[in-house]
């Protein structure tokens, strides 16, 4: 090849170079636009954390319109589906923790779950919310004795209903309910003791000491003196005049 031919393929390769080189920097001054993307597997039901998002900046035609594009606009807020690393985040895809209610304040192996009970199951009004409770359940004797026992401790109550299911505030009418915070073990205890006969919260001092009893039933009752059998009058005492105690000459009750 001539040293001029050679010459024109060198100008040539130059100008293709440049002509890149000049692209590319053309590119670079396209105006970018910020979009919030992930920067770590996002599940639903669990809250966006400020690791876990990153803004990007890319040209126009790569923006969503639907795109979040501020870090405020994404924290905090929980997913409606599965969004993968370098996924944009879409307003549609995402709720805030009140659009997800009650759900968006428990752990993950905890669940919601409405008992509707009359004011003196319901501890008098006494019940709130951020409170703790136990149950007592009180068999109705259908299938087997009558018994009663304390079947749940501790549960924490998330919110106290109306009877139309709203927000129960102190001074508008009485509260018609509660919603626990259960594993799905407790679920099934409160299911089926709510079929079976009553339950009754009981009202206790938040992180008091679990305790555990056999229950009463009617024998437990007359022995724990809470009834007591009228006895007939023995021989020889006069009308009104009191037995003495258990041990003292008497047989007890």
């Amino acid at each position: 090849m001539t040293r001029g031919r050679w010459g024109l393929l060198a100008a040539v390769t130059m100008g293709v170079v440049a002509s890149l080189a000049l692209y590319w920097y053309l590119v670079g001054l396209e105006p970018r636009y910020p979009v919030v993307v992930a920067a770590a597997d996002l599940e639903p039901g669990t809250p966006i954390g400020s690791g876990q998002v990153r803004v990007a900046y890319v040209p126009r035609a790569d923006v969503n319109p639907l795109a979040v594009t501020t870090l405020e606009g994404a924290v905090g807020r929980f997913p409606r589906e599965s969004i993968y690393p370098g996924e944009q985040l879409l307003e549609p895809r995402l709720v805030t923790a009140q659009e997800v209610g009650t759900a968006a304040s428990l752990p993950d192996h905890e669940l919601a779950m409405f008992l509707a009970l009359p004011l003196e199951q319901l501890g008098g009004g006494t019940v709130r919310p951020g409170g703790e409770v136990n149950v007592v359940f009180v068999h109705d004797g259908r299938e087997r004795p009558s018994h009663a026992r304390v079947v749940l401790q501790g549960l924490k109550v998330l919110e106290v209903r109306d009877d139309r299911g709203r927000a129960w505030s102190e001074g508008k009418g009485a509260p018609a309910g509660v919603v626990l915070a259960v594993t799905a073990q407790e679920a099934e205890v409160l299911a089926f003791c709510r079929e079976h006969g009553t339950l009754y919260l009981v009202l206790r001092h938040p992180g008091a000491v679990t305790q555990y009893t056999p229950g009463v039933g009617w024998e437990e009752l007359y022995q724990y003196g809470a009834l007591e059998e009228k006895a007939p009058v023995p021989d020889g005492q006069a009308a009104g005049q009191s037995s003495p105690p258990p041990g003292q000459g008497s047989e007890g009750w």
